[in-house]
């Protein structure tokens, strides 16, 4: 599957638990920067604006563990633009027998993660000298997955 039905079958199926969540949403499809859906939540009156990141990797790695882990950019580790900003990180195992995974983070969460995690890489042994570049990964850690408080975490539309 290319990257970008990837990327769109993330953001319909971020929807589609949006909407049996009883919050009601809009796709933007591309025309507003970083923002991928729209949210109102009718019980509160509440705005959001919703950021969809997309993956299908999981890694195994001597640093960080086996993790699902999503591209991001330098720019997600101090996001400008909070106000009413969510994180939405859909996970798409390439087992089609596993449903889609779900999770939600507040932009200083994700920024804090974003930042950690590259900081770590950074500074840790490598074969090769590596360079600092824009690319960053957000991960989640699949040990104690059914303990992570992000997962289908709609209390953040509250």
């Amino acid at each position: 599957m290319a990257s970008n039905n990837i990327g769109l079958s993330g953001e319909f199926y971020a929807m589609h638990r949006l909407f049996l969540e009883g919050y009601e949403a809009a796709l933007t499809l591309g025309n507003t920067k970083s923002v991928d859906i729209f949210v109102y939540n009718p019980r509160n009156e509440r705005q959001f604006k919703v950021e969809v990141k997309t993956s299908t990797i999981i890694a195994n790695e001597k640093l960080f563990g086996k993790n699902m882990k999503w591209f991001m950019h330098k720019k997600h580790e101090n996001y400008i633009d909070k106000k009413n900003l969510v994180y939405c990180f859909v996970f798409i195992s390439k087992n089609k027998e596993e449903k889609p995974r779900i999770f939600f983070f507040q932009p200083e969460d994700v920024g804090l993660r974003v930042r950690w995690g590259h900081k770590t890489w950074l500074h840790s042994k490598h074969k090769k000298k590596v360079k600092d570049e824009n690319l960053r990964w957000f991960r989640i850690s699949l040990d104690n997955l059914e303990k992570n408080k992000y997962q289908d975490n709609f209390k953040i539309f509250e």
